[in-house]
């Protein structure tokens, strides 16, 4: 189970077990019976990289953009819906109804199946999810980092190089069992270039955006 706000201690990760444990047994069937929930922790994932953009592009603008397409990428979000939406969606009422009833709207079936935890992020997927910002004319340098899987550069470093030192397969980073990945977006260090002239570029301002 995926919960949106990180639980600090485990008295409040006992109570959501609990209340979900109650959510299930309200509606199973007879001769029914769930496996006990298990709360996901959150792994921070940063972002190593050097991209190319075309001319005039708003460099803040790009990064609210990326961190947006990264994170929907990184932890696909689980959207709630209303009748009318699901309908102009093209659900029939039945499908719509079909089910328990939810406190906060109507899940897509097809989505709730895209947003499975991810158990490992590759670099040619984030590459291709970058190639799609119309802003970004090439993705240069890309290296996935994951707070427990490997450790992080020496201070002051921004060379996407120091990581592949340290990371066995930089192509991919497999994420921790039992964790859902979630992107740190101030850990990220990304340089924008236009005609390989890197540009400046506020993160900070991009994060207050996001």
């Amino acid at each position: 189970v995926a919960i949106e706000r990180e639980l600090g201690d485990q008295q409040p990760r006992q109570q959501y077990t609990l209340r979900i444990k109650e959510k299930l047994h309200e509606v199973r069937n007879l001769c029914e019976d769930f496996a006990d929930p298990e709360i996901l922790r959150k792994e921070r994932v940063s972002m190593r990289s050097l991209i190319e953009l075309y001319d005039d592009s708003d460099p803040t603008e790009v990064l609210v953009t990326l961190f947006e397409k990264l994170q929907d990428y990184i932890s696909p979000p689980i959207r709630f819906y209303t009748y009318e939406q699901m309908l102009a969606k093209g659900y029939s009422r039945e499908q719509i109804l079909e089910g328990p009833l939810l406190q906060h709207g109507f899940i897509d079936e097809a989505e709730l199946e895209a947003a499975q935890p991810r158990t490992e992020l590759r670099s040619s997927d984030i590459i291709r999810v970058l190639a799609d910002i119309p802003q970004v004319k090439l993705v240069k340098k890309i290296l996935l980092v994951g707070e427990r899987n490997f450790s992080y550069v020496p201070e002051g470093s921004t060379s996407p190089e120091d990581y592949t030192r340290k990371i066995k397969y930089p192509w991919f980073l497999p994420i921790t069992e039992g964790y859902l990945p979630e992107l740190d977006m101030a850990s990220c260090q990304i340089e924008l270039q236009v005609g390989g002239i890197s540009i400046n570029s506020d993160l900070q301002a991009a994060i207050t955006l996001y």
